[in-house]
Order: C-alpha cells, then structure tokens, then sequence
C-alpha cells in the first residue's frame, strides 16, 4: 500500500490524473455533456472525512459466498423476479439531477419491463456528508469515483461487497461485468465495492476505432482559410495567426472577436495538462513521475501566452468567463482559436452550422513541441467518471444487485442508450437505429426531447463506453472533423491516473496546498509584464512548492504509476 493514500485499493484516479498534479479541476460544462451519455473527464473535488463515532456503522449482512438457492447462473436473476416493482432509494451526488424515475420513457420501460423503481434524489456539497453522518444511507449511491466519501465508506463498511452480493443472488452479474473494471476496483480484502461508468480499458483502445480522446485545438474555419491557414505549432507561428486574426477581422456585428479563448473556465486543465498534452511532455521518465510543469517546452508556451497577453491577443475575459458564457460566444464565433473539448462542443458546432456554416470549428494542429512529436491525447482510464456501489443500509440488496446486472448487461446497455423499442428505435438490416421520426424531433428540440424520452443516457450512469459505440448514431461531418482529428494522437492514458491523496495526510495536505498555490500563479504568469517578472514568479513558485513537500508527493506518485501498472498486468 502507497502511503498517504486512503484505503481504496490503489485506484487510479482521472481527477489528479497527473493532470498536472496542480491543477484543479475540470468544470462544470464538462460534467453537463455527460448529461448526454458523452465521455469525458470530471474532476469536483470534496474534502469530507468521516469523524470517529459521527454515525453507528450500519450493520451489513452476512458476507456469504454460497450462491442462492434455485439461481441460474446462466439467467440475470431479474427475469425470474415475481415481486412486483418494490420501489428502492438512488442517491445521485449531482447538483444538476431533478428527474424521476419512470417519469421520462426509457426508466418508464425499465420499470415495466423489467420491474425496477427508484425515489431518485440529487445533491452536492454537504447533501452526501449529511446522508453518511446520519446513517441515512440510500439503497445504491452514485458519486464520482475520485471524490472522498467513497473510500470512506468503503474503510467503514457502509458499502456491500458487489461480488459477495452476487455470488449470493444474481451469479449472471460476473457474465455481464467488465473484467477489468472489478479487477481494478477489488481492494486488499479481495472485494469490489463500487463500479464505474464510462470506463476506458486498455483492450478498448486496442480492439475499437471509435473511442476517441477528447482535447481538440479548434479554429473558426473561414478566419482560419482567409488568414492563409497558417501553420501554428510554433509559438512564432501561433502568435502570427493570432495577429493576422485579429487584423482581419477585429469586429464583427459590433462585438470584438477574440484571437485566443478557452472552452470552460479558467483555472481547470486548458493551459497545464491540456497544454502539456498537446506538446507530448511524457508522463514519467524512467520509471518515475515526471514534472511536466517544469519541462521547458511547456514553460516556453507559457511564455508565448503571457506575449499574446501582452499583445491584446488574449483579452482578460479568459479569466472571468464561465460556461454559459463561454457557450454563448462560441455561438457567436466570437473566438479565432480556443482549446476545447469536442464532445462538449457538439451542440454548439451544430447551432453554428444551422446559422452560418462558414463559421464552423475546424481542429487544427497548435500547438506543438519543438521536435515535431505528435501530441499525445489520453482516451481516459478505467475510472471513467462515476462509481456506483450498493449501501449496508439496503432494504433489499439482492435486488440492487439485480439491477446492477441488467444496467451493465447488453439488454441494459442498448436501453439506456437507444430508449423504447419501436417508440424511439427499431431494428435495420440487423442493426439498432433511432426512428427517423425521433431522431428528427430530438435534433429539433433536444434539451426538450432529451428529458422526455431519457434518450439517449439520461440514466447512463453505468454506460460502458466501448460497447455504446455500435449504437451511437453517424455523426455530421462537422462533427465528425473535429473528432477525428484526435485518432492518431489517443492513447491510453490509465497508468496516469490515480486517487487523491488522503486530506489528513502531510502529502495531502501539501498537495492540495501546491494546487492552491499553481492556481494562483498560472494567471499571474500569463499576465506578466515581462519574461523577467515571468522568470521571477515561477521560480517562487517551484521554491515554494519545495517547501511544501514536492519531492515526497512526487515519490508518491510514481509509487502509483508502478501499481497501476501492476494492475493492469504490465510491466
């Protein structure tokens, strides 16, 4: 067991990811695409420890291993169920969940079919906290995997063991069940207690064409063309796009046009791991972590950055701007260049290509590293974004389980991405396809159709990216463009990600100091009056990050890398 790390197993982590290990977080917008069934990261983090004697640990049930009685291990349980839809409690740790269950037709069909109910309840913040302390456990709780309630109900005996629930009720689970994914999340006791969604494995990066990274550097494409189409992967090149940009075309309908934004709120991954990720900085180097953040192609970037600042090429809403924000001027073509998720940027490509096709994205190569590698893109790891588990307070765990099965199983998988058959799919030439009739209403009215139907993942919070691929609808070439682009540069990215770093803990304390402190200084770097007073901020920075420990965490984390590698069986 790696020190200063909570009980969880040695899961990695998509949220510190090595991310830059300072860098905060993933914004909101990126968490609303997965409203949409869209793979991408989310990294919110919560600091919640779990005080001695706040709560009486729930009593869970005898931890058997012998299956039920009468149980086919060849049948999902679920279809021998006789009892009628007993109506259990989901807790979902997101702000944004307001839906109900059966209200919207896929849950509907779930519930007829195949006879699950749910009170479903959303909530952030202390909502979860309350919950733990109170002992008011739901029966299943979904949350995202990185954040810190979950290792600790896993350390307190909140959450059942998944294959002990199994083996007990429902052995088909194991058939339906991703390998990796309870191998990963098996803990030193030998159990599972929570498993993921939108997962990305390694034989999924080897064995499919359609898994995709998910970092695009995007340009509005008839700047772009009238501006020569210019080579950007050189800070001098880059710096020259942007003044030619903003020359041609400085205005439009009164507003002024941005030479370089960014595609969420500052202060997430945009300009440390993105940015690294684009200039193929390494992750480790000899089997150890290696600080990206101090690697000189990176700190040359930074530089070319605090110039375009200092040339007025970057305006100061970069700073200030949040999503809605953000979206709205990206409607607007109101950005030369920015760095942005493509599959966050679907909606908004599409209402510019309705509007003015001329004005559409298009992914460019900025920018690069001086030896000419190609960026190095990560796809995700097995983590993918949230972490489901089944509570000791169940009032009827054997059931959880058998929802479980069917919510990972391929009959699950194809509900919850294609919705009811013959209301909003049917059956072509052997293939899954949305009826022209729904597909039509959904592109007309999305956000309005979305929650009517629950199509498709309005309840994707067990998706299985790889297999949802074949589902998946043939996107628009504008679309289609910018995702592309990313194929040749996706890899996997698993071995570099990895759980927080216990708050109690000297490292994590330090950790989350160093975060605060490189959140502070990556705007003032940009901002810098000059390559001296660059010089001089972040040399304080790494001196007080070396007060502050950066040797020990650095240790840690390549301690991680090694068991990540180990989990996933390479050397």
């Amino acid at each position: 067991m790696v020190p200063a790390l909570k009980n969880n197993g040695g899961k990695a982590d998509r949220s510190v990811s090595l991310k830059s290990v300072f860098s905060k977080e993933y914004v909101m917008s990126e968490m609303t695409s997965k409203r949409r069934g869209l793979p991408a990261l989310a990294g919110i983090m919560l600091v919640f420890a779990l005080g001695s004697g706040a709560c009486t640990k729930p009593a869970p049930p005898a931890r058997t291993g012998e299956t039920a009685g009468g149980v086919n291990p060849d049948e999902p349980a679920w279809k021998n169920h006789t009892g009628g839809a007993e109506k259990l409690r989901w807790y979902i740790n997101l702000g944004w969940v307001k839906e109900q269950w059966g209200d919207d037709w896929t849950s509907k069909y779930i519930k007829e079919t195949a006879g699950f109910d749910f009170e479903v309840t959303g909530g952030e913040g202390d909502k979860l906290n309350t919950l733990i302390a109170s002992g008011d456990l739901p029966d299943i709780i979904t949350l995202a995997w990185w954040e810190p309630q979950y290792s600790e109900m896993v350390s307190a005996g909140y959450l059942l063991p998944l294959n002990k629930l199994a083996e007990q009720h429902d052995p088909y689970f194991f058939k339906a069940a991703n390998q990796d994914i309870l191998n990963w999340n098996r803990q030193p006791d030998g159990n599972v207690y929570g498993y993921n969604c939108y997962a990305v494995t390694p034989s999924d990066i080897a064995n499919s064409d359609e898994i995709y990274a998910n970092r695009t550097f995007l340009a509005r494409k008839d700047i772009y063309e009238a501006i020569g189409s210019p080579n950007m992967t050189s800070p001098e090149g880059f710096l020259k796009a942007l003044r030619d940009a903003k020359a041609y075309l400085p205005r439009e309908n009164g507003v002024p046009i941005y030479p370089f934004g960014l595609g969420d709120a500052f202060g997430g991954d945009h300009l440390d791991a993105y940015l690294q990720d684009f200039l193929a900085i390494p992750y480790e180097k000899d089997g150890k972590y290696y600080d990206r953040t101090t690697d000189s192609e990176y700190i040359r970037w930074l530089k070319t950055l605090r110039q375009a600042y200092s040339e007025g090429l970057i305006s100061n809403d970069i700073f200030t701007d949040r999503g809605e924000q953000i979206g709205d001027k990206i409607v607007q073509g109101r950005y030369f260049a920015l760095q942005k998720q493509w599959v966050d940027m679907q909606d908004q490509q599409r209402l510019i290509h309705d509007t003015d096709p001329r004005r559409i994205y298009m992914a460019v190569d900025a920018p690069g590293n001086s030896r000419g590698a190609p960026p190095t893109l990560s796809a995700g790891g097995i983590d993918g974004w949230l972490i489901t588990g089944i509570t000791a307070k169940s009032k009827n765990p054997a059931r959880a389980i058998e929802f479980f099965t069917y919510m990972i199983s391929e009959e699950g998988q194809r509900t919850i991405y294609m919705g009811v058959p013959g209301k909003t799919y049917e059956i072509a030439d052997g293939k899954e396809r949305f009826k022209q009739d729904y597909w039509d209403a959904y592109m007309a009215n999305p956000d309005v159709v979305y929650y009517e139907s629950g199509v498709p993942n309005l309840w994707g919070y067990f998706t299985d990216q790889a297999s949802q691929t074949r589902y998946a609808p043939q996107a628009p070439d504008y679309i289609r463009a910018i995702r592309d682009w990313t194929a040749p540069y996706t890899f996997y990215g698993g071995l570099y990600v990895f759980n927080e770093l216990d708050p109690d803990s000297r490292a994590g304390i330090n950790s989350a100091r160093i975060k605060s402190l490189w959140l502070a200084a990556l705007p003032k770097l940009i901002t810098a009056a000059n390559e001296r007073e660059f010089d001089a901020l972040f040399n304080e920075f790494t001196a007080k990050r070396a007060e502050y420990g950066w040797g020990e965490i650095m240790d840690i984390y390549t301690a991680l890398i090694a068991e990540n590698r180990r989990k996933l069986g390479q050397r």
